[in-house]
């Protein structure tokens, strides 16, 4: 997802660079355009304020980015990315054997100090 910002509040801006610096890129090869204003464009406009506003204020950088990913996914008709599940039995297993191991390690340890050897 490739994003530019256009900005009437310079603040605001500023914000937004920091929130999605990792996103944003020239308008002429933006994906999307963040605006706190309605202007014409071929890219798809995201609106924060106004009427057709996309986020309300306050916002966090979580909220932002999860509204930023709904409304891409939503004008490119891309799906959701489905995290696979995993089977934690493997995972469980490993953390058994190494908590048992700690376990006997720390035991012996306390025996050897209070048994004087």
């Amino acid at each position: 997802m490739k994003i530019s910002i256009k900005c009437n509040s310079l603040i605001l801006e500023k914000a937004l660079e920091l929130f999605l610096k990792e996103f944003i890129t020239p308008f002429k090869q933006a994906d999307i355009v963040v605006s706190d204003h309605f202007f014409k464009s071929e890219v798809p406009l995201f609106l924060l304020k106004g009427e057709g506003a996309k986020v309300s204020f306050p916002f966090s950088k979580t909220t932002l980015l999860l509204a930023l990913e709904d409304f891409y996914q939503k004008k490119t008709g891309l799906k959701k990315r489905e995290i696979p599940k995993k089977d934690f039995k493997l995972l469980e297993k490993k953390l058994e054997d190494l908590t048992s191991s700690y376990h006997f390690k720390i035991v012996e340890a306390v025996r050897e100090f209070y048994e004087g050897k």
